[in-house]
């Protein structure tokens, strides 16, 4: 069934989250995979119309219910069925990824520019919070652009203490 949802916050990754109301008109959180919300355009604040199902089990707790069905915002509704789609102009690039993109940038730059840097430093030199620089390392270490040190401070670590990104792994050896 066709229900009006009110997006409360989209992530910079694509995904975001949602309330539809119950029965008794109580709202309730509702998953919008990235998938679907991709090329709306959607904002905090928007009603849109979406089909719902329960969300996986893991995650119905606080989410009882993910998106399985979001209907364009420039589709007309007749009883539940799609009449008419608007005309529209073509959509304006995607900022996110733009500004994504602009942002690896600046974090490749500074990479090559000072041998090597944790993501704490690289946030602090480009203006964003440590893990969205090291999720834009990481992009570029995953596209073979620069290379990547984890670093132990003892052997019964499961995770690194900290981890290095430099241009290449030569960088990360102090030559004397």
């Amino acid at each position: 069934m066709i229900q009006e949802m009110l997006v409360t916050h989209m992530h910079n990754h694509g995904f975001g989250f949602g309330c539809v109301w119950n029965a008794d008109g109580q709202p309730e959180q509702c998953f919008i995979p990235a998938p679907l919300a991709a090329n709306q355009n959607l904002d905090a604040g928007d009603k849109v119309r979406v089909i719902v199902s329960p969300n996986f089990a893991d995650k119905s707790e606080g989410t009882p219910w993910q998106v399985i069905k979001l209907v364009p915002k420039d589709e007309i509704l007749a009883d539940g069925k799609i009449i008419a789609r608007h005309s529209c102009t073509p959509r304006e690039p995607d900022k996110i990824a733009q500004a994504r993109d602009d942002l690896d940038d600046r974090v490749l730059a500074f990479i090559k520019e000072t041998g090597y840097a944790t993501a704490s430093e690289i946030g602090a030199a480009v203006g964003v919070d440590p893990q969205t620089a090291s999720n834009s390392a990481q992009r570029h270490f995953n596209a073979n652009k620069i290379a990547r040190a984890a670093v132990y401070h003892r052997a019964d670590q499961s995770r690194a203490s900290f981890v290095l990104y430099a241009s290449e792994a030569n960088d990360f050896l102090e030559v004397t």
